[in-house]
C-alpha cells in the first residue's frame, strides 16, 4: 500500500501535491539526501533537489517517484540516507519530532548525528520547537544556513552544498568511516559558508561608493618600479586575476617576474587607485563562473585605518611575544568578526579556518602613520593556501628592505613578496576615465559632454598636468566647468545659472567667485583644487536642498558656509586624532562592545582594542548628529559605520 500515513511524521502522502516539474535527476546513487518534515518543508526540498539536479548532484527526497510501487519506504529512505555523502537538514519549526510510529525525521536526525554523517542545517525557523532538535543540533559546529519557510531559496545554498561535497570525497571502501563535522573538513564548509554568506560582495549596501567608483573604472597599470624606470606597463587585471585564482607562479607571472609569490606590496602616489583595486578584485571575484568561485580565493578586504587602534593594540601585546595569540590571530578574528559575524557563535574550531583559500587585502598601510611591524599581524605558513596584497603610498618606506622588513619578516620567505607600482594615468587612460565621467553624470554640469571636459582640459595645461590619476582627475573634472568660466567672465554656465569663476584666494585662503585677474593668481595647485571640489559640492548640494525645502531657499549662501565649516571642523578631527576615515558609533554598539558575548576563542585584549577604536569616535558621531543636513551636502563617503572624505589630504 503506497501511502505514508503514520510511517513519516503523520503526514498522508498525496502523489498530485508531490509530483513537480523537475529536471531529470544524475545517474548513480544520490550523493545528497534532504531531510525534512513533509507537512512543513516537501515544496522548498523539491526546489532544492531540482537545483541540484541542475548542477549535476543526484539528491534523494522521498516521494512517489523516489519510492518504487510496492517497494518498503523505510527500506528505501534508510539505503539512501546510509549511501549518501552528504545530508541536508531542513531545519523547520517542528523538525526532528518524534511521532511514535518508529520512522520520521527523529530517526533520521539520530542516525545522521550517531555515524557521524557530514550535514548542513538549513535553519527554516526562528527556534526549534522540538526539544531533540534544540539540544542535539545547536551542539553541532556546522554554521546553518538561513532560507525562512515560504521565502524564495537563497542562490547560494545550492553552491554551498556542492563546495561541501567537493570538501568532503566519498569513502573509498565500505569500511572507512564517513568523515564527521568535527574533523578538519569542516573548515571548508566554513570557507563555503563564508562564500555564500558573500555571494556578491558588491551588492552588499555598504558599498555603495566603490560601486560608483567602478563604474568609470579604467584598467590600472603598473611597473616593477616607479615611473622612472623603463619598465613595461603590466595590467592591474592580470594581477588581480592570478591573485584570485592563480598558482604563486602564476602571481610571481603577474607580477613580470619567476619564481613563485604569495605576497604583493602594491604601491602608487596618492589617488593612484590603491584601494580601489581591492573593489576591483572583489568585482572579478563576482564575476567568476559558479564552478570557478568554488576554487578561487575569497577577496577580503581589510581598512587598517578602521581598525587602528586595534592593529596597534595586537602589535603592542605582541612586543615581548611576536607570536601572542592576539597577534597570530589577528587576520582570523578580523576574517570572524569583521567579514563573517554570523559564524562566531557557532564556530568552536575557527583554527581551521586558515585552511580556506583567501586574499588577504589589506589596505592603508601608511595611513597608520607609523611604520609598524605589520608582519606580526599574520603568518603565511599558518594560512597555507592564501595570499596577501599591502597597499601602501610610493615613499613611505624609504626603501625596499624597510618595507619587507615591516611588511614581511618573520611572516613570509622575502622571496615569495613581489613590489609593484602603479603607474600614472597615460594619455588614453585619462580619455576613457573622462568618457565614463560624462556618461555616469552626464546631468552634473547641465549638458557638457566628453568633448567638452576634453576642450576645457586642454586649455588648462596646469590644472590638466594634475590629472594623472582617477582620484585627480574625479576632482579636477568636478571643478572643471567653475575653473573654465575664470576665463570667459561674464558668461554663463552651460546650465544657464551664473557660474561665477571661482578660485581660491591666495591671500585669504578662502573660495569665492570674485577673484582677481587671471595673471594675479598663482600656478593652481593640488591643494586648491582640493578646496575648490569641496566648495563646488557644497554649492552644488545646497542649491539642489534649498530647492527641494523650500522653507530654507533664502538660506543657500548660508548652508554652503556651514557645510565648508563642518567640513574643516571633522578634518580637523581626523588630522589630530591621525584618522582618514571615523566611525559612526551607536548606543547599541556601546553597550555590545561594554559587555561583549563570551566566546572561547575570542580574546579579551582584542575586544578592548575594537572597544577603543570605536568608542574613540564617539565626538565624531555628535557632531554628525548635530549636522545631519550639512553632513548630506558633505563630500563625504559612508561605507557602513566608517565615514571618509572623498580624498583624504
Amino acid at each position: 500500500m503506497h501511502v505514508l500515513s503514520s510511517v513519516h511524521d503523520s503526514f498522508q502522502f498525496c502523489p498530485a501535491r508531490a509530483r513537480m516539474a523537475a529536471p531529470p535527476a544524475p545517474a548513480g546513487a544520490p550523493r545528497v539526501f534532504i531531510s525534512f518534515r513533509y507537512g512543513e518543508a516537501l515544496a522548498a526540498s523539491k526546489t532544492l533537489q531540482a537545483a541540484l539536479h541542475a548542477r549535476g548532484i543526484a539528491t534523494f527526497v522521498c516521494d512517489d517517484a523516489a519510492v518504487a510501487l510496492g517497494e518498503s519506504i523505510p527500506d528505501t529512505v534508510v539505503a539512501a540516507l546510509h549511501a549518501c555523502e552528504l545530508a541536508v537538514i531542513m531545519g523547520t519549526a517542528m523538525y526532528g519530532e518524534d511521532n511514535g510510529a518508529g520512522f520520521s525525521t527523529f530517526e533520521e536526525l539520530k542516525f545522521i548525528l550517531n555515524q557521524p554523517k557530514p550535514f548542513v542545517l538549513v535553519k527554516m525557523c526562528d527556534a526549534f520547537e522540538v526539544v531533540t532538535a534544540r539540544f542535539l543540533l545547536p551542539k553541532s559546529e556546522i554554521k546553518w544556513i538561513d532560507w525562512p519557510l515560504g521565502a524564495d531559496m537563497p542562490p547560494a545554498i545550492p553552491d554551498l552544498i556542492v563546495a561541501r561535497l567537493a570538501a568532503n570525497p566519498p569513502p573509498t571502501t565500505a569500511t572507512t568511516p564517513s568523515r564527521g563535522p568535527s574533523e578538519p573538513h569542516q573548515s571548508e564548509l566554513t570557507v563555503a559558508a563564508i562564500r555564500a554568506e558573500h555571494a556578491s560582495i558588491l551588492a552588499h549596501a555598504d558599498l555603495r561608493e566603490a560601486r560608483a567608483g567602478l563604474d568609470i573604472y579604467v584598467p590600472l597599470q603598473f611597473a616593477q618600479r616607479p615611473i622612472s624606470s623603463p619598465d613595461p606597463r603590466l595590467a592591474m587585471d592580470a594581477l588581480m586575476q592570478a591573485l584570485l585564482c592563480g598558482s604563486p607562479a602564476a602571481i610571481a607571472q603577474a607580477c613580470g617576474g619567476a619564481g613563485e609569490a604569495r605576497a604583493v606590496v602594491v604601491q602608487g602616489a596618492a589617488g593612484t587607485g590603491k584601494s580601489l583595486c581591492s573593489w576591483r578584485m572583489s568585482q572579478h571575484w563576482d564575476e567568476l563562473p559558479p564552478d570557478q568561485r568554488l576554487k578561487a580565493r575569497i577577496p577580503i578586504v581589510v581598512s587598517l585605518p578602521a581598525m587602528a587602534d586595534a592593529v596597534r593594540a595586537a602589535i603592542t601585546a605582541s612586543e615581548g611575544d611576536p607570536r601572542h595569540p592576539v597577534a597570530a590571530q589577528f587576520l582570523l578574528q578580523v576574517l570572524v568578526q569583521t567579514v563573517a559575524p554570523g559564524l562566531t557563535a557557532s564556530l568552536e574550531k575557527q583554527e581551521n579556518l586558515q585552511t580556506g583559500r583567501f586574499v588577504f587585502f589589506l589596505d592603508g598601510v601608511d595611513e597608520l602613520a607609523d611604520k609598524l611591524p605589520l608582519a606580526r599581524l599574520y603568518d603565511a605558513a599558518a594560512w597555507p593556501h592564501s595570499v596577501f596584497v599591502f597597499a601602501c603610498r610610493t615613499g613611505f618606506y624609504a626603501d625596499q628592505p624597510e618595507a619587507l622588513r615591516c611588511l614581511c619578516d618573520g611572516a613570509i620567505d622575502r622571496r615569495q613578496v613581489r613590489a609593484v607600482h602603479i603607474l600614472p594615468f597615460s594619455e588614453d587612460q585619462q580619455q576613457m576615465y573622462i568618457d565614463g565621467f560624462a556618461r555616469k553624470y552626464s546631468g552634473l554640469h547641465g549638458q557638457w559632454t566628453a568633448n567638452e571636459y576634453r576642450r576645457a582640459l586642454a586649455a588648462q595645461a596646469d590644472v590638466a598636468s594634475l590629472a594623472t590619476s582617477p582620484l585627480m582627475l574625479f576632482l579636477v573634472l568636478n571643478v572643471l566647468p567653475d575653473l573654465a568660466a575664470a576665463a570667459t567672465a561674464g558668461q554663463e554656465s552651460c546650465d544657464s545659472e551664473p557660474s561665477g569663476s571661482i578660485r581660491l584666494d591666495p591671500h585669504l585662503l578662502v573660495v569665492h567667485d570674485a577673484v582677481p585677474p587671471r595673471e594675479a593668481l598663482p600656478r593652481i595647485k593640488r591643494a586648491e583644487v582640493y578646496s575648490l571640489f569641496v566648495h563646488a559640492w557644497a554649492r552644488r548640494e545646497a542649491r539642489k536642498r534649498c530647492q527641494e525645502t523650500p522653507a530654507i531657499r533664502a538660506q543657500e549662501q548660508e548652508l554652503i558656509l556651514q557645510v565648508v565649516q563642518f567640513c574643516e571642523r571633522l578634518a580637523f578631527y581626523m588630522f589630530m586624532n591621525e584618522r582618514t576615515q571615523v566611525l559612526i558609533t551607536t548606543a547599541q554598539d556601546v553597550a555590545l562592545l561594554n559587555n561583549p558575548p563570551t566566546s572561547a576563542h575570542t580574546s579579551p585584549a582584542y575586544q578592548a582594542a575594537l572597544q577603543a577604536a570605536q568608542v574613540a569616535d564617539l565626538e565624531v558621531t555628535q557632531l554628525l548628529k548635530d549636522n545631519q543636513l550639512e553632513f548630506r551636502c558633505s563630500p563625504l563617503k559612508v561605507s557602513g559605520r566608517a565615514v571618509s572624505f572623498l580624498h583624504k589630504t
